[in-house]
């Protein structure tokens, strides 16, 4: 008989052969208003309350975060309207690394997974400095360690739902004094519970070493540690290969964006040269440590107002994956069998508190 080993879901414990395609980066009802940019026009200053339509679209390309509508979501029809692509495509999970600071809502993930039939792994721990108080600079990373545990362990709250991942703990480049000590606490965290660290980095930085490096002080596990948004580096190959070569995964999870993010980011890389650098690390034994996503954060990427949504990789990608020389087997070795090494936790059965 083959042994189970479980991921924490938001309606508890799934064996992760029973998990399907994941998608490993995903959110669904978020609040990413304080990305809040400075706008340069009276005119662009008036856009910021205004409902999100397909009148904005193309403004919004340019200027994602001009708009609060864009940055916010709570409604959960909409996301079940955009989930039903998913699972039309064969999609069976959904990690949402929402955390606390961006707004996290574990009983509306809960409903909408009831709704959808799909499983969805939840986040926990903190953003980046934008989204983090004055007092985090003074915090200690033994409360912050001993929360995320609680929300591993029990439950976010009263609500008894618990998170399966540790993230997404943001970082910038270069990484805050209060990031430094929210991502001290998260690796304590995962030190203690086993579960998988996702971390945000700066895309067009190249912090992933000094992630790697405070995650291992702390006790983390670089093989237990998930390095989000690697498309803007996608040239630097040997960036890549050497945190593969610590252990860590790293994560393709900006397939589908298209926008042109404020200085000191840049435009989102085009998906060909993306899966052009994936298929490069596949061909070198790297492909074990690659995931995918789409990283669906703005309204303006759902598929109701012009965005390709989340089933982009599985409804719309297959023949750039093919022109690349990534076989149908490599994708859900990718979507598949990487996603179940890095979401199994043997502890789980072990931590209720």
């Amino acid at each position: 008989m083959t042994k189970q080993i479980p991921t924490m879901t938001v309606n508890g414990p799934v064996d992760v052969e029973s998990l399907g395609r994941v998608l490993m980066h995903e959110h669904m009802v978020f609040d990413f208003s304080m990305m809040r940019a400075e706008p340069e026009t009276e005119e662009e200053a008036s856009y910021f309350d205004r409902p999100l339509s397909m009148e904005l679209v193309s403004f919004l390309r340019f200027h994602p975060f001009l708009v609060r509508d864009n940055m916010v979501n709570t409604d959960e029809d909409l996301v079940v309207e955009e989930l039903g692509y998913v699972t039309r495509v064969g999609g069976g999970t959904i990690v949402d690394p929402t955390n606390r600071s961006i707004g996290r809502d574990p009983l509306a993930l809960r409903r909408i997974a009831e709704r959808t039939g799909l499983n969805i792994v939840m986040g926990a721990g903190y953003y980046t400095q934008k989204a983090l108080d004055e007092e985090f600079d003074t915090a200690h990373p033994e409360i912050i360690a001993a929360e995320i545990i609680r929300d591993v362990t029990i439950g976010v709250g009263e609500t008894g739902i618990r998170s399966g991942i540790i993230g997404e703990v943001g970082t910038s480049a270069p990484i805050t004094l209060a990031e430094e000590l929210s991502l001290r606490g998260a690796a304590m965290a995962q030190a203690e519970t086993g579960a998988p660290l996702m971390v945000h980095i700066d895309g067009w930085g190249r912090e992933g070493h000094r992630v790697l490096d405070i995650v291992e002080s702390e006790g983390g596990d670089a093989a237990r540690t998930v390095l989000c948004h690697m498309n803007p580096s996608w040239e630097d190959e040997g960036y890549q290969a050497g945190l593969i070569e610590r252990g860590a995964f790293i994560e393709y999870d900006m397939l589908g964006n298209n926008q042109v993010y404020p200085e000191p980011m840049g435009p989102s890389p085009d998906e060909i040269v993306c899966i052009g650098a994936i298929a490069k690390h596949l061909r070198a034994g790297r492909g074990s440590q690659i995931l995918l996503s789409q990283d669906v954060f703005l309204k303006m990427m759902f598929r109701r107002f012009g965005g390709h949504g989340y089933a982009h990789i599985m409804a719309n990608l297959g023949r750039m994956f093919t022109d690349a020389g990534i076989t149908p087997d490599d994708l859900d070795s990718m979507l598949i069998d990487n996603t179940r090494r890095i979401l199994a936790n043997e502890q789980i059965m072990s931590m209720d508190r």
